[in-house]
């Protein structure tokens, strides 16, 4: 999880409510940054039973 890249100051620590986020698979991501916009190509997918899924081919408009 990429919450800030490049950022120029911290911040300051602040109090949060607790979030529920339900997990089911972990994603490998290679990040492409040296591309403008740049890109991120899924490498693998892991559901949390285990069993690894094949690679999914690449999505068109997955950029930032």
């Amino acid at each position: 999880l990429t919450i800030g890249r490049q950022a120029q100051q911290k911040l300051r620590a602040t109090a949060i409510a607790p979030i529920t986020w339900p997990v089911t698979e972990f994603v490998l991501i290679r990040s492409i940054l040296h591309q403008y916009p740049a890109r991120y190509e899924i490498l693998g997918r892991y559901p949390l039973s285990g069993a690894a899924l094949p690679p999914q081919p690449e999505q068109s408009g997955f950029a930032f």
